[in-house]
């Protein structure tokens, strides 16, 4: 536990210099020696050393986990997604709520796609996640409007566990719209899961951030329907620099969703009209 709130605090503090700290963990093992020995670190790593440090109790921001029911699961825990280890400079650490056990136990697969659904998305997901429904595959998705929320109630609909991957704090969820469908997912064994300190607002850059462990800690990716230029691409783009399988719903060329699904066909993506593609192309059985 003593390294679960040195982390906290570390994150809190850092913000988005956090990252750097993937520079120099080799070299202090633990993120309460970096704590033990912050001026240095920093000095190091050539981030300024502001006040914020004295307003901030690693006991208390602890505590702050623990009464919101979250848990942290640092790189090093059994729990930690093994496939996102894989990825260029994993997070070092995830806050969850739910299941940690999600993230290792089935085949995950991301299903993403627009935030303006089309009812021809909308179908297509209805339909192959429907046909995965027997195959304890983990539906994982951002926890967005439109395809996003979409994947993860068909997911509920049909008993497949699944996972929320989120661009805040869990204080601060977005969109508001979802916090009770996020409430579903753990009700029902899944897990949502955030890079983000509890109180950590959205930011824009978030979501390009959290779009890359949406792809890391999955084995396909399954694209829906995107426009040419969105943050679904951005997600296969992860994808394909993590060498996971690229999935794609072949869709009506009038159609502006299907630019981006249409074009990631064109460039190598298998084209998916089943959820019996999937399974066995993933090699899964029912």
């Amino acid at each position: 536990m003593t390294d679960l709130k040195y982390f906290n605090v570390l994150r809190i503090g850092l913000k988005d210099n956090f990252k750097k700290l993937s520079l120099v963990f080799n070299k202090y093992k633990k993120f309460e020696h970096i704590y033990s020995r912050l001026p240095e670190v920093l000095k190091e790593l050539d981030i300024k050393n502001d006040n914020i440090w004295d307003k901030l109790d690693p006991d208390k921001e602890y505590e702050k986990i623990i009464n919101s029911n979250t848990k942290i699961i640092l790189l090093e825990n059994k729990n930690y997604p093994k496939l996102l280890k894989e990825i260029y400079n994993p997070p070092l650490g995830l806050y969850i709520r739910g299941d940690a056990s999600c993230f290792n136990a089935n085949s995950n697969l991301a299903v993403i796609g627009s935030r303006k659904s089309t009812d021809y998305g909308k179908k297509s997901t209805e339909k192959i996640i429907k046909e995965l429904k027997d195959s304890k595959i983990t539906i994982v998705s951002g926890l967005a409007l439109g395809i996003d929320s979409y994947a993860h109630k068909c997911a509920l609909a049909n008993n497949l566990k699944t996972i929320g991957i989120i661009g805040s704090g869990f204080n601060y969820f977005f969109p508001s719209e979802n916090i009770n469908l996020a409430k579903s997912i753990v009700k029902n064994g899944g897990l949502v899961v955030s890079e983000y300190p509890l109180d950590f607002k959205p930011e824009k850059y978030y979501f390009p951030a959290r779009n890359r462990i949406i792809s890391g800690i999955s084995k396909g990716v399954l694209i829906i329907e995107a426009q040419e230029r969105s943050g679904t691409l951005i997600t296969a783009k992860f994808a394909e620099e993590q060498n996971r399988d690229i999935y794609a719903i072949p869709n009506n060329i009038f159609e502006k969703s299907s630019c981006g699904t249409n074009g990631l066909i064109k460039e190598g993506a298998k084209l998916i009209d089943s959820g019996e593609d999937i399974i066995l192309d993933m090699s899964l059985k029912f």
